[in-house]
């Protein structure tokens, strides 16, 4: 379990400022530009993978392929040769990002027996041809709802059960961009609204999906994320994690420290995400060894970053002052959540004029030069 120490976008951030205009009081400023050392890794992990994460993700980036898959109970169908009249399938659009701004996916009837609870997740088979395509726009910071119309295909269903094995969304060719999708474990699950008319009523069956998961693989076209020149690569799908050593002299044993933050520059150009969480941890010893490399569970300084966030600044108070005592080994820049997506966040690395950068307030104890 990780273990988090959270400082919100509402902190203090004037802090510094107020030590500095108080340096007659005994407040200095140590600023280490640059880390001397830094390493950024890929952690080992599957080269396809399906997420019971509560979302479905439906995609296709550089290197990447995302289809979704979605099932409905039979059992709570209208009996079987009731005409529909018509049905829509609704999926909460939760964000999306890509170069087009939009993604155009294909929903195509899936033919063999599935199961998102299956250790191994193997991707069903599906009808070549598609019953339907649909191209969603983007819209930032809001939900929003996605309508398909389904009616062809549930009549299928209605007049013959068997035949239900759901429905798979699949990225159409061309396409550089993903969408993420509320799952059925959501406040806002997928619906399927199934209208009949028996010439005097029309009735509505509702229903929830009984599965739906995702598969991520990885294409002929897939490089990995990390070794990109003068950058350094957070990623939480095919998972990468950076290292870094900035210099700290010795500031003696009575050193009071009042804040420590590393700041970190985004490049906008070479990232792939709409944000997500990341924070810093203390390695706690040498040697450095990607992801074998013994670092603190603790998660701190946790903020918000996306390709959109130009320069971000993480609170690293408590880890400056255990490197200070039990030694400095180095810290690691990681997200939150390491899950089946394709976010991929590089930030400027040494070398740059936007290297990350280290800012320690600190007091001296009595008696010290």
């Amino acid at each position: 379990m990780l273990l988090l120490a959270s400082c919100g976008t509402q902190e203090n951030y004037q802090l510094g400022v107020g030590f500095l205009e108080e340096t007659g009081r005994g407040v200095e400023l140590l600023t280490v530009a640059a880390p001397s050392m830094t390493a950024d890794y890929e952690v080992s992990v599957p080269t396809e993978f399906a997420g019971q994460i509560g979302v479905v993700l439906v995609g296709a980036r550089p290197g990447f392929l995302v289809r979704g898959a979605f099932r409905f109970d039979e059992t709570a169908f209208p009996a079987s040769g009731t005409a529909v009249d018509s049905a829509f399938v609704e999926l909460t659009v939760r964000q999306g990002f890509g170069a087009r701004q939009s993604l155009e996916m294909d929903l195509h009837k899936i033919t063999s027996t599935w199961d998102d609870g299956q250790a191994v997740f193997a991707f069903p088979g599906i009808e070549a041809a598609a019953r339907a395509t649909v191209d969603v726009p983007f819209t930032a910071d809001t939900l929003d709802t996605l309508r398909i119309s389904l009616t062809a295909l549930v009549q299928e269903w209605v007049a013959d059960s068997t035949s239900n094995f759901g429905f798979a969304l699949v990225p159409t060719a061309g396409q550089d961009s993903e969408i993420e999708f509320a799952g059925r474990t959501s406040a806002t699950p997928p619906r399927l609204l199934i209208y009949t008319n028996d010439g005097t009523n029309v009735a509505l069956t509702e229903l929830n999906p009984t599965s739906d998961s995702f598969l991520l693989e990885t294409t002929p076209a897939h490089t990995p994320p990390v070794g990109f020149p003068e950058r350094l690569t957070v990623a939480r799908g095919l998972t990468s994690r950076v290292l870094m050593h900035f210099d700290l002299p010795d500031l003696g044993d009575r050193v009071t420290i009042h804040r420590a933050e590393v700041t970190v520059h985004v490049d906008p150009v070479a990232s792939a995400t709409n944000g997500f969480a990341a924070g810093f941890q203390r390695v706690t010893a040498e040697p450095w060894n990607g992801e074998d490399t013994e670092v603190d569970p603790l998660l701190t300084g946790l903020q918000n970053v996306s390709a959109a966030s130009d320069s971000v600044s993480f609170a690293v108070t408590a880890i400056v002052q255990q490197l200070l005592k039990d030694g400095n080994f180095g810290v690691q820049f990681r997200p939150l959540e390491e899950r089946e997506d394709t976010d991929i966040l590089r930030i400027f690395g040494p070398g740059t004029a936007l290297a990350p950068n280290l800012r320690v307030w600190y007091t001296r104890g009595g008696g010290q030069s």
